[in-house]
């Protein structure tokens, strides 16, 4: 696969000549600058990349918030429906009428109660 349109082959004459140049005293100087700046920029990606990640979580984060937040909303109004709906059926329930689900309807707005919470 080239590289910036050099080949391997190109590359490969390109670091014998350098090596040729630099000599046996330098080379070992020129292999070590190039790995220290070559893992200083792999740390630099490795750094970008986990910025990148973070950010994208507590992106992720706010909108879970959001819709937690929404949630809440709706189980509160689904709720406030539920009391509502209990009051009157308590009403009845004072004239004489029993509701035969009113253990049940307790023990949803219990439920919600908590949940909400």
């Amino acid at each position: 696969m080239p590289f910036f349109g050099v080949g391997y082959l190109h590359l490969a004459l390109l670091m014998g000549a350098g090596a040729a140049m630099l000599g046996p005293k330098e080379l070992p100087r020129a292999a070590r600058k190039a790995g220290v700046l070559t893992g200083r920029a792999v740390g630099l990606l490795v750094a970008v990349k986990q910025q990148a990640s973070k950010f994208a979580e507590e992106a992720q984060l706010e909108e879970l918030q959001k819709e937690l937040l929404e949630t809440t909303k709706q189980i509160q109004s689904i709720r406030s429906e539920i009391r509502s709906g209990w009051s009157v059926q308590s009403s009845r329930c004072a004239a004489g009428a029993r509701p035969s689900d009113s253990r049940e309807l307790r023990l949803i707005i219990s439920t919600l109660s908590s949940a909400a919470r």
